[in-house]
């Protein structure tokens, strides 16, 4: 059985209580900032190591699907480099696993800054159809979703509301119950 595209504005989306979208890769193409970001962090520090130097394929190697700390440590046993773990709150200048994780998300930030990042049109679309029902706000333990969406056409065309606490979510974009502009507090 085949199924026709629905267009976003015919879609019934009334009688879904929650949704929750995230930012990478399902609204916006952020990997592509990642991975600049990556670059930006290892290829001076590789160089001043006397390391073989970093390209896109120690992204997919040894960097692309793990949380933070785990990619600096995986790429790293990858040239043979031992530095401290640290701790998690080591300044971005630290030479260690903390330290260099913490400087790949400064990275992060400057190359957003300069490079930017668009959502994917459909993803708008359907926004904007889940928005006629559900107010939309971003979910970021770390703040960084509410930093993506407030450089992409997202916050331009008010598809998404301002968060209340971005301290106590995760990172991407919620929907809660109700109309637009409700609390949405039945939804987790």
């Amino acid at each position: 059985m085949t199924h026709s595209p629905i267009a976003p504005e015919a879609a019934d989306l009334s009688g879904i209580r929650g949704y929750l979208f995230d930012l990478d890769g399902v609204l916006t193409p952020t990997a592509v900032v990642h991975m600049h970001a990556w670059s930006r962090l290892f290829t001076p520090f590789l160089e001043t190591h006397g390391a073989k130097p970093y390209s896109d394929d120690d992204y997919f190697a040894y960097i692309d699907g793990k949380p933070r700390y785990d990619g600096v440590r995986s790429l790293l046993a990858s040239r043979g480099i031992v530095v401290d773990e640290g701790e998690v709150t080591d300044a971005a200048t630290a030479d260690t696993v903390h330290g260099l994780g913490n400087r790949k998300n400064d990275a992060f930030n400057a190359t957003l800054a300069e490079e930017g990042v668009e959502p994917y049109p459909a993803s708008v679309a359907f926004l904007d159809a889940v928005r006629a029902f559900r107010s939309l706000r971003p979910d970021g333990l770390n703040g960084r979703a509410w930093e993506v969406i407030e450089r992409l056409t997202l916050r331009k065309h008010d598809a998404v509301d301002e968060p209340e606490d971005t301290e106590k979510h995760g990172d991407g974009v919620a929907a809660g119950a109700g109309p637009a502009g409700s609390s949405g507090s039945d939804t987790t």
